[in-house]
């Protein structure tokens, strides 16, 4: 089996975290956001994103499911599974 490189063991990272970002990307973040209530007729107060906002949205399930996933198998020292809690 061919041996991996080092470049090829990192695991991958959100698109803003990396080192070199594209530019086209970035601007698409900042973009600013339509506003759709125009036609509402509620009485709150209109407030427009700032375009140093930044949200985030992470999938904690999926991440949580491929952590428990990607760890080995506990086992005892005899060698027998174990069913203990990480941490």
């Amino acid at each position: 089996m061919p041996k991996k490189s080092s470049s090829s063991l990192r695991q991958p990272m959100f698109s803003f975290f990396e080192e070199d970002q594209d530019p086209v990307a970035d601007a698409a973040i900042r973009e600013p956001i339509p506003d759709l209530s125009a036609g509402s007729s509620s009485q709150s107060p209109k407030t427009h994103p700032n375009a140093e906002d930044l949200i985030i949205v992470v999938d904690s399930h999926s991440l949580i499911y491929q952590v428990f996933h990607a760890l080995p198998a506990m086992t005892s020292p005899q060698g027998v599974e174990v069913g203990a809690v990480h941490g």
